[in-house]
């Protein structure tokens, strides 16, 4: 199928049913064998996915789709619509791979993941350029434990770590100095997001320090031990021994894969619009169909059957809305967009009179609630406007009437 949107059509390539079975939480070795154990919190919990074909033109497309959709979805009157019970999963490509970012729930920050991540791209592509042009990654990484530099540090965040037996290991970073924290180069995050996926608190860096309590001698004492080049960058992590290396080997296979401009790999958004590294993209061998289930063949009678449970459009409501109560077609479309047909016309059927009732619906009552930070009762207002129409207020006494309500100075009787 598709819809209709102020950019085009946008084709629905697919709506399917599907439930996350199980999920592996972690995987420890044990005397008898490997114990992984598997999170069952979403069993019986199904999900409606619709996917559409990539006919989105930009961010403030992608957010028009979503809503229009969400629309649909929520008109039916079936689907829920508390919090995390909708995401939005924005899948984009602008020449550096499929970038998959998960989980969205404000629809809000669809358009500014996107315009995060158009930007991020393009920033990374041009630090590798710089990197590469400097030549690259010309040595291994290797992690030595500079604890003994950092003794009698004021740093709260080292003390922390070497109280839970954590020490502090440095590697020097060939060529990306300049390149992990400046007005445009963000490599740092990228590759704090890697030693974040591995649990620890991120990475620190010479294009950052001095900082987090650390000194600006304590650094000059780890450069005399590492000797970097000009161009290379101090890299430090805070961890056991036995990560060092682990951490050691992702770094480089992170900068290898942005090396050959293929940025695809799962992320996930943050509340101020960014998006963060989560993990390798996911092939097509971990969705397969249900195989106990036969299949349904549908019907030209069936499909035609279903037309009639299709709902309006938020459009074809709002225009219906407007004919049908004069009032503005902005105000119609609010009402729609925000589930608030059915409050509008026990408004309307009270007062007897559409313009009035959104005035009170969209502003007069908000502004009341908020001001007084109570909510009032439906059955109260309904029985303020039946007094109101049979005396035939203005709309400024009215409007008094619900502000002595709200304050509980008077009842409706």
């Amino acid at each position: 199928g598709k819809i209709e949107t102020s950019k085009g059509p946008v084709r629905i390539s697919s709506v399917c049913v599907e439930e996350d079975s199980a999920r592996k939480m972690e995987q420890e070795n044990s005397r008898s064998g490997a114990v992984v154990p598997y999170s069952l919190d979403r069993l019986g919990i199904p999900l409606i996915e619709v996917v559409t074909d990539p006919d989105i033109k930009d961010a403030e497309h992608a957010v028009e789709v979503a809503r229009l959709i969400g629309y649909v979805v929520a008109s039916t009157g079936k689907a829920r619509r508390q919090v995390d019970s909708i995401r939005q999963d924005v899948t984009e490509s602008i020449g550096f791979g499929r970038v998959e970012v998960k989980g969205i729930q404000k629809l809000s920050l669809i358009g500014e993941s996107i315009s995060h991540e158009v930007e991020r791209q393009t920033n990374v592509s041009k630090a590798v350029s710089v990197f590469k042009e400097r030549g690259g990654m010309t040595e291994h990484l290797n992690f030595v434990d500079v604890k003994n530099s950092f003794r009698g540090t004021s740093s709260k965040m080292l003390k922390s770590a070497f109280k839970r037996n954590e020490s502090i290991f440095c590697t020097r970073f060939p060529n990306v100095s300049g390149l992990l924290k400046n007005s445009s180069f963000r490599l740092g995050k990228d590759f704090s997001d890697i030693a974040k996926a591995f649990g620890l608190g991120g990475i620190l860096h010479t294009d950052e320090l001095p900082a987090f309590g650390i000194t600006e001698g304590e650094v000059e004492s780890v450069r005399e031990i590492m000797k970097p080049r000009k161009d290379d960058a101090l890299v430090f992590i805070v961890a056991r021994e036995q990560m060092a290396q682990r951490i050691a080997e992702a770094l480089e296979s992170r900068i290898e894969k942005l090396c050959s401009l293929d940025f695809s790999e799962t992320r996930g958004p943050s509340d101020d619009g960014s998006t963060k590294f989560l993990r390798p993209l996911p092939g097509k061998e971990r969705m397969y169909p249900e195989t106990d289930v036969p299949l349904v063949h549908i019907s030209r009678e069936i499909l035609e059957r279903v037309r009639g449970y299709v709902p309006k459009t938020e459009e074809e409501v709002a225009k219906q809305l407007s004919k049908d109560y004069s009032i503005s077609l902005q105000e119609a479309r609010t009402l729609a967009s925000n589930f608030m047909v059915e409050d509008f016309t026990g408004y309307a059927e009270a007062l007897g009179e559409g313009s009035l009732s959104a005035r009170m619906l969209l502003q007069t009552v908000p502004e009341i609630e908020k001001k007084y930070g109570v909510k009032l009762d439906a059955s109260d207002l309904a029985e303020i406007f039946r007094i109101s129409r049979s005396k035939d207020w203005p709309r400024t006494l009215l409007e008094e009437a619900i502000d002595l309500l709200a304050s509980g100075r008077r009842s409706p009787s």
